[in-house]
């Protein structure tokens, strides 16, 4: 549950970044292959909506709720896991705060000394409030 809520902790962290370069290191710290391409491309999406006056989302927290299974391969796992990501969304000049919940299968393992996510499957995603 450690390994996994800080792994996701730093890929909400990357959000707080702006510049490019920072936002695929930042990633790169708990995210590889693939999956670290495709988290990357989505931020750059979002970063470019943002800045046509898009919405500006603010995560606060990440609470891992609970791991449902694990299943261990080699030197990582394949985990069910759900988490809240709590935070606020600024557009058109007001604030809305909301909480999240996500549902995934994640596989992580130990890549250059560290642990990382190699892939995250969403299976399910709610708004809380």
């Amino acid at each position: 549950s450690e390994v996994v809520e800080h792994l996701l902790t730093n890929i909400y962290r990357s959000f707080d970044y702006r510049q490019e370069s920072a936002i695929y290191d930042q990633l790169a710290i708990g995210v590889t292959g693939d999956q670290l391409t495709e988290i990357y491309l989505g931020q750059r999406r979002a970063l470019e909506l943002e800045n046509r006056g898009g919405a500006r989302a603010r995560v606060e927290n990440v609470e891992v709720e609970a791991i449902e299974t694990v299943n261990p391969d080699g030197e990582g796992a394949h985990v069910h896991a759900r988490w809240n990501v709590s935070g606020s969304v600024n557009h058109f000049g007001h604030t809305h705060y909301r909480q999240n919940q996500y549902r995934a299968l994640v596989s992580f393992g130990i890549e250059e000394n560290s642990w990382k996510i190699l892939n995250i499957e969403i299976l399910d995603t709610r708004r809380l409030y």
